[in-house]
C-alpha cells in the first residue's frame, strides 16, 4: 500500500498556537462580573471560581501579598488608601487581568490583577433574607430551644450511612463511652434530592424516640451546603419533639439549620464529644442523687417521730392533769408509739441501704469484673449464637478493655 504524507502537529504545538491565540485576545477583553463560588489560599498565590447563572471560570492570583493582589480605594483626610481586599465565597466581584493557558496540560484560566467588590452575591442575599425571615419568626428564638439530656442513652445519627463522619462520630464516642446505643438514620447530604431526603430521616429519628438526634455532614463548598440553608429542612428542625444538635461543616461554615437547632456543634467530633458523656460521671450521679433522697427521707422520719413524740407527750401531760388515774395508759401508749415510730424509720433505712447494693451489683460493670464479656457486632449486641456466622468479626468487651476476633467455629447447644 502506498504510504501517505499527513500533516502533523505534537500537542505541545497544539497547545502553543491555542496559548498564543488566547493571548492576542487579552486586549479586547473587558473587565468580568461574576460572583465567587470556591478560593483558596497555597502558599502566596491566591485561587478562585468566578460564576454566573450557566458558567464558571477558574480565577488565580500569583505572589499576592508581593504584588498587592486588589486594591479597594476608599479616602481619608483628603487622600486616597488603597486597603487590599481578598474575596470570599458568594462574593459578587469586577476582576481584572487576562485569560491565559498553561501550554503544559492546555488548561485554561483568568490571569487576575486587580479586583473590586460588587455587594454581595445572589446567594448571600437571598440566605440573609430568609435568615431575617425565620429569626422574625422565632426560629432561632432561646425559648423554643430544648435541652440536651446529659446522659443520653441512645443516639440517632442523620447523616450518609457512606460517608466519612458517622465513623469520626462512632470512634469520637466509644474511646470514653461503650454504653450509648448509636443508630445511623441515612440520608442523603447534598444535591437536589438532599432537603426532601433529610426531612423524611429527621421525622423517622423523631419516631424512634432517642434521647437526642445529631444532623451531621462534614465540610464542604457553598453549593454542597445549601440543602442545610432550606426553609423546609429548618422547618422540619423546629417541628421536632427531640433534641437535637446540628453539626454541618466546619467551624467557619454556618448554615441556617445550626442557628434553628437547639445546640450547633463546629464539627460532627465536637458534637460527639458534647454527648459522650463518662460513665463513671453517672455513677457518681447516682449514688449522689440515691445519698440525697436518702438523706431526705431520713431526716423527713425524723422530723414526723419528733412531732409525734411531742404531741403525745402533750396529750399525755394534759390527760395526766385531768385523770391522774389513767397515767400509766397514756405512758404505755406513749411508749409504744415511739417504738413504732422508731421501728419503721429503721426499716426504711434499710430498704434505701438494700436500693443501694442492688444499684452497685446490677452495674454492668461488676458482671464482667466476674469474668463474663459483652459481645457486639458491627456495634450492637449479640444475644444469641444464632446470629452469628463463621467468618464474622466480633468484639468483646471486658471490664478492663476489648479484643476483636474472627468466628471460626460455630457449636450450638443440642436442644436448640
Amino acid at each position: 500500500m502506498e504510504s501517505v504524507n499527513i500533516k502533523c502537529i505534537s500537542v505541545t504545538e497544539l497547545n502553543n498556537i491555542i496559548k498564543s491565540t488566547v493571548n492576542s485576545l487579552q486586549n479586547v477583553i473587558p473587565m468580568v462580573l461574576g460572583e465567587v463560588s470556591s478560593a483558596k489560599m497555597s502558599g502566596d498565590n491566591f485561587y478562585f471560581t468566578l460564576k454566573d447563572d450557566s458558567s464558571s471560570m477558574s480565577m488565580a492570583c500569583f505572589s499576592l501579598n508581593r504584588v498587592g493582589f486588589v486594591n479597594s480605594v476608599t479616602y481619608h483626610n483628603g487622600q486616597q488608601v488603597r486597603t487590599k481586599y481578598i474575596p470570599k465565597v458568594g462574593d459578587k466581584v469586577i476582576v481584572q487581568g487576562k485569560p491565559d493557558v498553561y501550554a503544559k496540560t492546555g488548561n485554561l484560566s483568568f490571569i487576575v490583577t486587580n479586583i473590586f467588590p460588587h455587594g454581595d452575591g445572589d446567594m448571600h442575599q437571598k440566605l440573609a433574607a430568609l435568615k431575617e425571615k425565620l429569626e422574625k419568626l422565632g426560629y432561632f428564638s432561646p425559648e423554643h430551644k430544648k435541652i440536651i439530656p446529659k446522659f443520653p442513652f441512645s443516639v440517632g445519627v442523620v447523616t450518609s450511612r457512606t460517608g466519612a463522619v458517622i465513623k469520626d462520630i462512632c470512634e469520637t464516642i466509644r474511646a470514653v463511652n461503650n454504653v450509648i446505643e448509636i443508630t445511623v438514620v441515612d440520608a442523603l447530604v447534598q444535591g437536589q434530592y438532599a432537603v426532601d431526603s433529610l426531612c423524611s430521616a429527621l421525622r423517622a429519628a423523631d419516631n424512634q424516640h432517642f434521647d437526642v438526634i445529631i444532623l451531621a455532614r462534614g465540610g464542604g463548598s457553598v453549593e454542597d451546603l445549601m440543602p442545610f440553608n432550606d426553609e423546609k429542612l429548618a422547618l422540619e428542625i423546629f417541628n421536632l419533639k427531640t433534641p437535637i444538635i446540628s453539626a454541618i461543616g466546619h467551624a467557619s461554615d454556618m448554615p441556617i439549620c445550626n442557628f434553628v437547632a437547639d445546640v450547633y456543634a463546629e464539627t460532627p467530633t465536637a458534637a460527639a464529644k458534647l454527648i459522650a458523656f463518662n460513665v463513671h460521671e453517672l455513677k457518681l450521679s447516682l449514688a449522689s442523687d440515691l445519698e440525697i433522697s436518702y438523706d431526705r427521707i431520713k431526716k423527713t422520719l425524723t422530723d414526723i417521730m419528733t412531732k409525734t413524740v411531742l404531741k403525745v407527750t402533750q396529750t399525755a401531760q394534759l390527760c395526766n392533769d385531768k385523770l391522774g388515774f389513767q397515767q400509766s395508759k397514756i405512758k404505755e401508749k406513749l411508749l409504744n408509739s415511739y417504738e413504732w415510730v422508731l421501728a419503721y424509720t429503721q426499716h426504711s433505712q434499710s430498704l434505701l441501704e438494700n436500693l443501694k447494693t442492688q444499684l452497685i451489683e446490677n452495674d454492668p460493670n461488676t458482671t464482667l469484673k466476674r469474668g463474663y464479656f459483652r459481645i457486639e457486632r458491627d456495634k450492637k449486641p449479640v444475644a444469641s449464637i444464632s446470629e452469628l456466622e463463621i467468618g464474622q468479626t466480633i468484639s468483646l468487651y471486658g471490664h478492663d478493655g476489648c479484643v476483636d476476633s474472627e468466628v471460626k467455629k460455630i457449636i450450638l447447644n443440642s436442644n436448640q
